[in-house]
């Protein structure tokens, strides 16, 4: 089965600024939720990393949580669904508030 597993990472900045955060949603092929769920978490492992950003400041990025594993039961091809989720009225507003 495949899943796509919703990852948020934490990007902290060294000089005290508000961390940002991503969300990485990833194709993962699993027997199960919680195998999916454990294999988005060592993959994003790889990615906790510290480096350098353009204006000199040392960012640490850790994983700061699995959101949501999705079971994928539509074959995979173009157009297929791979991930949904409801939102309440104030997280959408919240969300498409960046993009207006």
């Amino acid at each position: 089965m495949f899943y796509s597993v919703s990852v948020f990472l934490r990007n902290q900045r060294s000089d005290g600024q508000r961390a940002t955060f991503e969300e990485q949603i990833l194709l993962i092929e699993a027997d199960s939720e919680e195998q999916a769920k454990e294999k988005a978490s060592s993959l994003c492992k790889q990615d906790c990393t510290s480096y350098r950003a353009a204006d000199g400041v040392e960012v640490t990025t850790t994983i700061e949580g699995i959101e949501r594993a999705f079971v994928i039961t539509d074959p995979l091809q173009d157009g297929s669904e791979i991930f949904s989720r409801f939102l309440s009225y104030d997280e959408a507003i919240s969300i498409l508030r960046t993009k207006l």
